[in-house]
């Protein structure tokens, strides 16, 4: 997509997008499906968004995707069982991992499913350690995904290598957070990241994000909207400058 941003809204089927060149936001067409605590994320440069549930009892696995030529949302393959509060992580271009979830048919889920564009079939990998919503995911290297915290509120650490699936899910204790999170997401700014095996503090933020996104931009953290309690909503944008270790305001 270039350097572009989507942002879509949780209780709505509202999206809209970011151009670098513009630095102005633009309404994208609607989605077809509401995806209250699905996931959005990226599969080969267009937006997929994945899961979530229609009210507040009926969750589904219902998959759509943008097509940037067509500029139209198209159905993906449906992900079974459905789920909400799960976990997506972007392993490379053309591959996503979702990891458990909640069911109200199946209740917490410890399945960990994988998408490859080359198919578009979902295939199971090695179940997760324990049944787990709203944990903290991401790609630490180029084949490992690690979580902590989520339902399970614990800041015990879970590695799974891709390329050796056969030995399943492992404590990684290197990536221990100091205290159990949920609903977060760990972005690999460089392969250099971990390489001290220690978590450190940035600057904080000068608005709370709650329910907010965080995304990559250049290379930089971006936080995205939210709400600064349970009944102000807010358009905010913040991005990290990586050289000043500041967050600067960005364009709402």
């Amino acid at each position: 997509m270039g350097q572009a941003l989507v942002v879509c809204l949780e209780t709505a089927l509202v999206c809209n997008i970011w151009h670098q060149s513009t630095n102005q936001w633009t309404s994208l067409p609607p989605m077809t499906t509401r995806h209250q605590e699905g996931t959005l994320s990226l599969l080969e440069g267009q937006p997929i968004a994945i899961g979530g549930r229609h009210s507040s009892t009926v969750d589904h696995g219902v998959v759509e995707i943008l097509n940037m030529q067509s500029n139209q949302w198209e159905q993906g393959p449906t992900l079974n069982p459905a789920r909400r509060s799960h976990s997506t992580v972007v392993v490379n271009q053309s591959t996503v991992v979702v990891v458990g979830g909640y069911s109200e048919q199946s209740a917490t889920l410890n399945s960990v499913m994988i998408l490859h564009s080359e198919d578009m079939n979902w295939r199971l990998l090695p179940n997760y350690p324990q049944p787990v919503y709203a944990a903290v995911c991401g790609l630490v290297e180029v084949n490992v995904i690690v979580c902590f915290g989520g339902s399970t509120q614990t800041s015990d650490s879970y590695a799974l290598n891709l390329s050796q699936l056969h030995a399943g899910w492992k404590r990684a204790p290197q990536y221990d957070f100091h205290t159990s999170l949920v609903y977060g997401v760990i972005l690999r700014l460089r392969q250099n990241l971990f390489c001290t095996n220690q978590w450190t503090s940035l600057p904080p933020m000068t608005t709370r994000h709650q329910e907010g996104t965080l995304s990559l931009l250049e290379g930089q953290p971006i936080a995205i909207g939210g709400r600064h309690s349970s009944t102000v909503d807010h358009g905010v944008v913040e991005i990290l400058n990586m050289q000043s270790n500041q967050w600067e305001q960005g364009t709402r």
